[in-house]
């Protein structure tokens, strides 16, 4: 774990380094803009979607899931039984993927 977050900020604003850390595994488009409504306004609330669930179903069985929100990645625990992670390494990741 050390090594890691060691790593997550060392590479932050150095894309060639944070793409060794992160590989985007799965993506999956919205139908159109009302689902994108629907889906952001239950992640307010900590709530994920039909279709974020499946998603999760399909790509991170067995696998930890880094999550931004607390909250959303008890409830994702819970729901589905994917363990997430939240912790300092993560946010300075999402730092550095955003950025």
């Amino acid at each position: 774990m050390v090594t890691f977050v060691k790593l997550v900020f060392g590479s932050v604003g150095k894309i060639t380094l944070l793409l060794t850390v992160v590989k985007l595994k799965a993506f999956s488009k919205f139908k159109n803009t009302s689902e994108v409504l629907s889906a952001a306004t239950l992640l307010l609330e900590s709530k994920p979607d039909k279709g974020l669930r499946k998603f999760l179903r399909a790509h991170c069985d067995g696998e930890s899931l880094a999550v931004a929100d607390s909250k959303l990645g008890n409830v994702i625990k819970e729901k589905l039984q994917i363990d997430c992670v939240h912790n300092q390494a993560i946010m300075e990741l999402m730092r550095g993927v955003r950025s």
